[in-house]
């Protein structure tokens, strides 16, 4: 039987799992399965899945942007969802107390305990390993050292720079930016955009309010649904267009007043200044949610 076992969402991280499975096999043979090529035709899916779980003695959970929010074709997460796989995989390789190691991949944060049921709850404790496509070659070899040193088997390649220990996730020390930070950063932002650029209107320059309104709703909803989704680039559009917007904005008043008259503390310069400072910080927490790391630039 397999020592090794790939669990992965096709519709996640297929490309992925798929990579990670060549590597893993290139050193370990037929100790590694995953379902590509290793079911034959009219074998019982789910049951071949809960006798190879159970007798592994490494299981890599491989977690992409969507691996969280799937869902299926009536729009409820995958997760959710008792009869669902993934979920059966995880869930049958924490009661049996094997090594779990989540695997992060194009940029992905490691979910939340409580986002997660409650039977799955463990992983959020496990520490993980990312593994970018910018530096794909070299967090594969740390990640195969890793396995293999889980395993009993390590042995010297020169070939193989030497592994140091895994990425841990946010809950303990290392280099990864707290999992709260962006989201904290991202909803004061919002509120402040929400207060200063809607409910607080100009008092000294009302021309064009309409526009600024708008971009603060936008501003707004952008925010909301990319944090509803851990989607980072929506919250990095919103934060983005709310600066863009209030140039144009004090662009399209610029036929009427001077630029210090807009920004100055006797008129609406306050106002203008949080307004400024919530699209600000709107853009720095989608910009650190989407980082894995801090320091580290990641490339598609």
């Amino acid at each position: 039987m397999a020592r090794i076992f790939i669990c992965y969402r096709r519709e996640d991280t297929s490309g992925h799992a798929g990579r990670l499975y060549d590597r893993l096999q290139a050193r370990f043979g037929d100790d590694v399965f995953m379902d590509i090529d290793a079911i034959g035709p009219g074998v019982d899916y789910a049951r071949l899945i809960d006798e190879t779980v159970d007798t592994v003695e490494v299981v890599i959970v491989v977690i992409g942007q969507q691996w969280l929010s799937s869902v299926d074709n009536a729009g409820n997460r995958r997760l959710d969802d008792p009869e669902d796989l993934v979920r059966q995989e995880i869930s049958v390789a924490l009661a049996r107390d094997v090594l779990v190691i989540p695997v992060l991949v194009q940029g992905a944060s490691l979910p939340l305990a409580e986002d997660l049921p409650d039977e799955l709850i463990g992983l959020a404790r496990h520490n993980a390993f990312e593994v970018s496509d910018g530096r794909w070659n070299y967090d594969a070899d740390r990640l195969v050292q890793a396995v293999e040193a889980s395993l009993g088997g390590v042995r010297a390649d020169p070939a193989v720079p030497a592994a140091d220990p895994p990425v841990v996730n946010p809950t303990v020390e290392s280099n990864v930016i707290p999992g709260s930070t962006p989201t904290v950063l991202a909803v004061s932002g919002a509120l402040l955009v929400l207060l200063f650029g809607l409910l607080v209107t100009p008092t000294w320059h009302d021309e064009q309010v309409w526009f600024r309104i708008l971009v603060s709703l936008a501003v707004v909803a952008l925010t909301a649904i990319g944090l509803g989704t851990k989607r980072w680039g929506y919250v990095i559009a919103a934060g983005g267009g709310g600066l863009v917007g209030f140039i144009v904005w004090v662009l399209m008043l610029l036929g009427g007043h001077e630029l210090s008259e807009l920004m100055s503390l006797e008129t609406d310069g306050v106002t203008n200044g949080l307004f400024v400072a919530g699209s600000a910080l709107v853009l720095a927490g989608g910009w650190l949610g989407a980082r894995p790391a801090l320091g580290q630039s990641r490339t598609a």
